[in-house]
């Protein structure tokens, strides 16, 4: 039965997709033909009676067919502003990479900490609610005008809208755990203590005892 529900949602799917397809190579097509003639001022203005009269949206009958001849030399380079879609690519997930893993260096240390220390928790705390809804809209043309590079603003922007996310769950799965609430540590939990306090010791110059849920020396 469910199964048979599925295969019907899947056809009322496909259904619906051919036929918001067909509307949208009728519209496109139909403005296409009633826009031949008698140019208007802002169809002037806008270079309509350019080569790029038909620049408007395209159908998708055009989408298509462009998207197979992308796809067909996904790696050309025919210079810096003109690049097939598969190194456009590259060099996104390359730029994502190295701000999540800057993120990731900063934030995990910087969450056990937090964690940790009740003193450090409440003195970062003020620093994060401000700067952490900020929008990364906000931060490109900040990250431009200071860093006035396209590539390492990207990377910027990636880690400081990644590095949030991380060092507040890093920071609530620490303070929620039993490792931080309990005293009494088996040989896995000390062994885990051992790993985190290499984690901090960048932070702090000795961490002396477990913690408790309470202090941090």
């Amino acid at each position: 039965m469910i199964q048979s529900d599925n295969i019907k949602a899947l056809i009322v799917g496909l259904i619906i997709l051919i036929v918001a397809l067909g509307l949208w190579e009728s519209a496109t097509r139909v403005a296409d033909s009633g826009s031949q003639g008698e140019l208007s001022e802002y169809e002037m203005m806008t270079g309509g009676g350019s080569e790029t009269a038909g620049a408007g949206i395209p159908p998708p009958s055009d989408v298509i067919a462009r998207a197979v001849q992308e796809l067909s030399d996904p790696f050309y380079d025919n210079g810096p502003n003109d690049k097939g879609i598969g190194t456009q690519l590259a060099y996104s997930v390359a730029r994502v990479l190295a701000g999540y893993s800057f993120a990731v260096i900063l934030a995990v240390p910087l969450g056990f900490l937090i964690g940790m220390s009740p003193i450090f928790q409440k003195a970062l705390n003020p620093y994060i609610q401000i700067l952490r809804p900020i929008s990364p809209l906000a931060w490109m043309p900040l990250a431009l005008f200071i860093i006035q590079d396209s590539i390492a603003s990207a990377v910027f922007v990636i880690f400081i809208c990644s590095v949030w996310p991380i060092l507040t769950n890093m920071h609530r799965q620490y303070s929620s755990s039993l490792f931080a609430r309990s005293g009494r540590f088996s040989p896995t939990r000390r062994l885990a203590w051992r790993v985190s306090a290499k984690i901090c010791v960048t932070s702090q110059r000795r961490c002396s005892s477990p913690p408790d849920g309470r202090h941090f020396r």
